[in-house]
């Protein structure tokens, strides 16, 4: 598997957590009893660090190919 299918693969994944993330949160929203406030804040908060950690990956990768 070469580089750019994995980051394809890697994206792809991330953005589909996100779609996931946020119906569950839509969800919470008209039905809060479902699940605790803090669960909800610590799935978004885990899925924005990881994104950010994809982000400062891809760029210090991108800056020291060059």
């Amino acid at each position: 598997m070469d580089a750019g299918r994995l980051l394809y693969r890697v994206v792809a994944l991330y953005v589909a957590s996100l779609v996931v993330v946020g119906l569950l949160t839509g969800v919470w929203l008209f039905a809060p009893a479902v699940v605790a406030r803090p669960t909800v804040a610590v799935l978004w908060f885990s899925l924005g660090g990881f994104g950010f950690l994809v982000l400062v990956t891809v760029g210090l990768l991108t800056y020291f190919e060059t």
